[in-house]
């Protein structure tokens, strides 16, 4: 009899268990499928952008930016180890000639880098001339991840410097920022850059992220977006931090609530 009286009280929990655990592990899929739709999208965003550069050369001349649009500086740039060179540089008639064409983005460390491999320590010079296309009003870059001091010219200007660029560690200095510096060419014409980098604290030196170009105002509206994803992710990670709290707290106490009803039983 006392058999047959648990076996009565314990039905309705054995039900209850079972359509907390269907409805767990809907709740389970239904997380996991956003969050594998929501880091597909961010991949996306993330992911390096169509080859830009071809030997040392960006042309955009033929109005190949679209309204709005933003361009990564990636592909192959001159590159040129233990060398600061400089505009002036170009333009004698012995003008250098590269080491190789270097990978943007990436390290000089890296194996795929081009067809010669670096030590992480050391500086170099980067080189690449853009066509501006006509009718694009404040051109600019914006510089990323540069390991780990960098100086940028433009047709022989300095418009951007992060650290103390040198040939030793004794003098250099390191730094880190996103830095947006305006070009000249407001309308379209050729620029050249020169971007001269040095690292000697950290592994993998050279241009690490790909070097955005485009209009000012895009440029600042791309970093306001990114910024919005980037609170959005830090808002869903915590949401859903948050959740699986709730569900663990309120499984536990039921489970608490089965074990003491079982036993007074």
């Amino acid at each position: 009899m006392i058999i047959i009286v648990q076996i009565i009280t314990f039905m309705p929990e054995k039900k209850l268990l079972s359509a907390d655990k269907k409805i767990r592990n809907r709740n389970i899929a239904i997380i996991s499928v956003i969050l594998c739709l929501f880091v597909s999208f961010i991949l996306f965003l993330l992911l390096p952008g169509i080859s830009s550069v071809s030997k040392g050369i960006a042309d955009f001349s033929g109005n190949a930016i679209k309204k709005g649009e933003t361009i990564s500086l990636n592909g192959d740039w001159e590159f040129y180890w233990n060398k600061l060179l400089s505009h002036e540089d170009f333009l004698s008639p012995d003008k250098p000639v590269p080491d190789m064409y270097i990978g943007v983005p990436g390290s000089w460390a890296d194996n795929n880098a081009g067809d010669k491999k670096y030590p992480d320590m050391g500086y170099g010079t980067y080189r690449a001339v853009i066509n501006i296309p006509d009718g694009l009003k404040q051109p600019a870059l914006k510089m990323r991840n540069v390991v780990n001091a960098y100086r940028l010219y433009a047709n022989g200007d300095l418009i951007a410097e992060l650290g103390t660029v040198s040939e030793t560690a004794a003098t250099f200095k390191s730094d880190f920022k996103h830095i947006v510096a305006l070009l000249p060419g407001n309308g379209g014409g050729e620029v050249e850059i020169i971007m001269q980098v040095a690292n000697f604290d950290y592994t993998r030196g050279g241009i690490r992220e790909g070097i955005i170009f485009g209009e000012l105002k895009d440029i600042e509206d791309k970093a306001a977006t990114t910024m919005v994803i980037q609170i959005f992710c830090i808002g869903f990670a915590f949401a859903i931090g948050m959740f699986y709290l709730f569900i663990f707290l309120l499984w536990r106490k039921k489970q608490s609530f089965y074990f003491l009803q079982y036993y007074a039983s």
